[in-house]
């Protein structure tokens, strides 16, 4: 087998990449793809990986990594031809909040634009927590002074920000907890009050919108994705009723107008508390998928439901876990179409990573594993991103001080 060198220098890598390990794969109906090992430039106790893809065959890894025993610094690195750039630094400081649950999000505008979104403590505590924006337009080298995302000042946490690509300019939404403080802002008692779900547009000169109220009523601490179609846009994130009903649910933008509800099939899971599971998102053109981990028919289950409208009507979910999930679902399309989903499972010896190829029509290929760890804690959320024509996965393994990994999954 030629050298990955001489490889990239005689044709493009994701083409060669596919090629070169599809004729080394063996030939049975396995998970779907071959997997190869590639690592980004992440230090010790890294974590809280998110991904993006740029125009062509690059992608965008972030990260938190300690800078010392109290500050951290959230880092970004590009992947083109199989190499990966030195991380450069977004934001960095003993303020730097670092969550497992509550990560940074990252969106690339096409080949050199990009727009990382953190939690940031403010002064009073751990939990006072503000969101930051900022963007690099030189490919992730250099970044702007960061803005706050809420016109909101209050001493609460707004965390479990999404980006997604609007006409207007970049769309993001978070969690508020603005609602914990009384008319005198003193702080509530746990538990009686409610998280909202806001949301903001980010122009292009980096200025934030008036934010709009979306929910007044949303699960504690389950992230949101944000995903952007050919028609508009499209945002999930887990409800909360009265009756405690905490499900997956879908909010759709139609090129920058008012967010309307999408009907997705509920899982009725009632719970009185968070489950610290969001929903994952993805798209191409209008092609949509949207995975979830939800007590569906009294059965744990990780589900994938599908739309070709562009979000306005989604099909039946299907059922892609092994049997025994613990959630934080990932997800991306293929160029023919399928989708890939990822997820945390609980097996024998330990948890896994796994992910299973789901085909737009037809039966999906087995559940195969990416990773095996000694527990859950740690982990944090797995993502997915298609770059060209291979899928990057990228996850924490927390043994040890922990560490950022990340794989090339090649379709067969």
């Amino acid at each position: 087998m030629r050298s990955r060198s001489s490889v990239r220098a005689a044709l493009g890598a994701t083409f060669v990449l596919s090629l070169v390990l599809s004729a080394c794969a063996p030939a049975r109906r396995g998970p779907g793809w071959v997997p190869v090992a590639l690592d980004p430039p992440a230090g010790p106790g890294s974590s809280v990986p998110v991904v993006a893809a740029g125009a062509g065959d690059i992608a965008y890894l972030a990260w938190i990594e300690p800078v010392d025993s109290t500050a951290h610094r959230l880092v970004v690195s590009r992947l083109e031809d199989l190499r990966w750039s030195t991380p450069a630094v977004i934001a960095a400081g003993e303020s730097l909040f670092v969550n497992a649950a509550d990560t940074p999000a990252l969106l690339a505008l096409g080949r050199d634009t990009l727009v990382a979104c953190w939690p940031w403590r403010m002064p009073g505590g751990d939990w006072p927590i503000e969101l930051r924006v900022s963007r690099s337009t030189d490919g992730g080298r250099h970044w702007g002074a960061p803005v706050r995302v809420h016109r909101d000042r209050s001493p609460v946490e707004h965390g479990f920000a999404s980006l997604a690509a609007t006409p207007r300019g970049v769309s993001i939404a978070w969690l508020d907890a603005r609602a914990g403080l009384d008319a005198a802002g003193q702080a509530l008692p746990e538990g009686s009050y409610a998280m909202s779900l806001r949301a903001t547009t980010m122009r292009a000169d980096g200025r934030c919108d008036p934010e709009t109220l979306l929910d007044a009523r949303v699960c504690d601490c389950c992230p949101t994705a944000q995903i952007a179609t050919l028609g508009g846009s499209l945002l999930a994130f887990r409800d909360r009723d009265p009756d405690e009903v905490r499900d997956i649910a879908l909010l759709r933008s139609a090129a920058g107008s008012e967010w309307t509800g999408v009907p997705l099939e509920r899982d009725h899971w009632r719970i009185t508390g968070c489950p610290v599971n969001g929903p994952a998102l993805t798209a191409r053109g209008d092609e949509v998928a949207v995975a979830w981990f939800g007590l569906a028919r009294d059965t744990a289950q990780v589900r994938l439901a599908r739309s070709d409208d562009g979000g306005m009507v989604f099909g039946a979910p299907v059922r892609v876990d092994a049997g025994m999930p613990l959630g934080r679902a990932a997800l991306a399309l293929l160029p023919d179409g399928d989708a890939i989903a990822g997820w945390l499972e609980q097996r024998p010896g330990g948890v896994r990573l796994m992910a299973r190829r789901v085909p737009f029509t037809g039966e999906p290929r087995p559940a195969d594993t990416l990773a095996v760890f000694p527990a859950a804690h740690g982990i944090g959320i797995p993502r997915l991103v298609r770059v060209g024509v291979v899928v990057l996965a990228a996850w924490t393994d927390p043994a040890g001080p922990g560490r950022v990994h990340a794989s090339l999954l090649t379709p067969r």
